[in-house]
């Protein structure tokens, strides 16, 4: 490297800017120190240096050197955007916003600007005008990644999934070596169900040919017999949501459930802001292992020197997974559980865990794991301590309410078709929707004109964003008479806590995991013949169920009895389930390892 004190301040800002570029970091700032010793109030140094500091995660210095770039030379779009990113990844938003705006003022065409202004706008629950955003940016730049994959991510949050399944392709398709890219086109196939099994899993399988080559061979395999001499048998599981997430409340009886003198329970946690549900669900394992920074071949061999037996994805291709460390192989035995509703597409995932009405015997399944099923409902709840009794609400006419508080993302276009048959055939009906996108404005009027459009009066349609606490939305259970699942996408907590609140659940099971999960939680309480197995009996079933009448306190309180009685609600049961199909796995490898 050529010696600095020879150089021009120019020439040794371009050498710094050469060793950002290549990666080489310390260099750089070695560099822009220098020049800033030499002139305090350079103001591409400050900003230069500045962004290091974002890349180094140290936001609080990066603002306060980009801010003194700014000072000097306040009309350069680029500060202002990097500025704003600086704003952003600190999850300062408005200030954020106001940034990206001004670098906007500054440079109209700059895509980045409106690309960053879109998630900032997002992240303050101003959807609409994120949308608006994210296209002024693909307008500018239509093959940018970034927005492609904010866009689609944004339009399927509102349930607009078809047109997100595009553009998370596209995105897929100019950045084909992003996993996150990827992994959430592969999570959109899978809930949609609009191409066939061939097609999903040819998908998922390109996750494992483009991410897996560096893991392949690194880590050696476990001495199987040396470990079968130990009672114990280590179980790892790994997740991005041991945090207040649908998945903790289903894992969270089973850690609490585990028998301590047969198995050893280990946490690879993904949870960069633990809260009070992470320290709750600490407490209920032996080891608890932050995975937060580490790589996927840290994380590989982190596993393999706790020695683990069998190791659990409870994630699959959902946000933030550590599914690529899996194909290290950093255990003998690997599976996939509770997180996901398809195949993982790893050849290294060994098992899928699911259950005979999640997928039936006889049902020919396109997966690259090999199916265990287990021998109940594949899950178990566990209704949080104070919860309102499951009461019929005090109105004054016997109008029965529909409702569904699935989120937006689910309720795509044939679901409000379906919908809007119900009500046209239950003239005396109304509907409630609860989901925190409807506080978007324009999401709400949207909704409103769809329903108006097919011939429903806008008064029998209440649209609700969010209620105060996690027991007020639960009590507005008592508001609805009959709750109308979601498809392809149906529902697993929604279901559940409907039925905990006396609310029956109309779904329609179609053949794949993600399609019957509702129908697994109805067999395991008693009621299958609340599903339907196709789109008219959906429909007739909720219009005759409805014709029924409005359900009594003393009925609603029956179905929580049930419930209470039953097969998912009984954590033993589903731990010991659970830990029957671990001892079964380790056994069937035992003897393959000693043939």
């Amino acid at each position: 490297m050529s010696d600095q004190t020879t150089l021009t301040l120019p020439e040794a800002l371009n050498l710094a800017m050469s060793h950002q570029k290549a990666g080489r970091l310390q260099q750089a700032e070695v560099i822009y120190q220098n020049i800033l010793k030499a002139q305090p109030n350079h103001p591409a140094a400050n900003h230069l240096l500045g962004v290091l500091a974002i890349q180094g995660g140290r936001y609080e210095v990066a603002t306060s050197l980009i801010k003194k770039a700014i000072q000097c030379q306040p009309n350069i779009a680029d500060f202002h955007l990097n500025l704003g990113s600086a704003y952003l990844l600190a999850k300062k938003f408005d200030q954020a916003i106001t940034c990206f705006r001004q670098a906007l003022t500054l440079q109209p065409n700059l895509a980045e600007a409106f690309c960053n202004l879109g998630i900032a706008l997002w992240e303050t629950e101003r959807w609409h005008d994120a949308i608006v955003s994210y296209n002024q940016a693909l307008a500018f730049k239509p093959n940018y990644p970034t927005a492609l994959f904010n866009l689609g991510l944004a339009l399927a949050n509102q349930g607009q999934s078809e047109k997100a399944l595009t553009y998370y392709q596209k995105s897929h398709e100019h950045l084909p070596n992003s996993y996150r890219y990827l992994s959430s086109y592969l999570f959109m196939l899978s809930h949609l169900r609009i191409n066939d099994p061939g097609i999903i899993i040819d998908t998922h399988q390109k996750m494992e040919q483009i991410h897996a080559r560096v893991g392949r061979g690194k880590i050696q395999p476990h001495d199987i017999t040396a470990r079968s001499a130990n009672p114990r048998l280590r179980i790892g599981y790994v997740s991005p949501d041991f945090r207040n997430h649908a998945v903790s409340y289903f894992i969270e009886p089973i850690l609490r459930n585990h028998d301590r003198s047969r198995f050893e329970i280990f946490a690879y946690a993904e949870v960069s802001k633990p809260d009070a549900t992470t320290h709750k669900l600490r407490s209920r394992v032996d080891t608890w292992r932050s995975t937060i920074k580490l790589s996927d071949e840290q994380l590989a061999k982190t596993i393999h020197a706790d020695q683990i037996d069998i190791l659990v994805d409870l994630a699959g291709h959902t946000i933030n997974n550590r599914l690529t460390t899996f194909t290290y192989k950093p255990a003998p035995i690997q599976a996939t559980y509770l997180g996901y509703f398809a195949t993982t597409g790893l050849k290294s995932m060994d098992y899928w865990i699911t259950d005979t009405t999640i997928h039936p015997q006889d049902d020919m399944q396109w997966t690259t794991e090999s199916l265990y099923r287990l021998p109940r409902c594949y899950m178990c709840y566990q209704p949080r301590a104070g919860l309102p009794e499951p009461v019929k609400s005090p109105r004054g006419d016997e109008t029965v309410i529909f409702g569904s508080f699935n989120t937006m993302g689910k309720i795509m276009p044939k679901v409000l078709n379906a919908w809007c048959q119900i009500l046209q055939r239950a003239p005396n009906s109304r509907l409630l929707l609860k989901n925190k996108m409807l506080g978007d404005k324009h999401l709400a009027e949207e909704m409103l004109a769809y329903f108006t459009h097919h011939g429903i009066e806008p008064k029998r349609i209440h649209l609700v964003a969010r209620v105060p606490t996690y027991n007020d939305h639960m009590a507005m259970y008592s508001e609805m008479d009959i709750a109308l699942d979601t498809f392809p996408y149906t529902g697993a907590t929604t279901t559940a806590d409907a039925l905990w609140m006396g609310v029956p659940v109309v779904t329609l099971a179609g053949r794949h995991f993600v399609e019957r999960m509702s129908l697994s939680l109805l067999s395991a309480v008693g009621h299958p013949e609340w599903s339907a197995e196709n789109l008219d009996d959906y429909v007739d079933l909720a219009v005759d169920m409805a014709a029924r009448g409005v359900r009594s306190s003393q009925e609603r309180q029956a179905l929580r009895q049930q419930m209470a009685a039953s097969p998912l609600c009984d954590p033993q049961g589903m731990t010991q389930s659970l830990e029957e199909a671990y001892r079964k796995m380790w056994l069937m490898k035992v003897a393959e390892q000693e043939e």
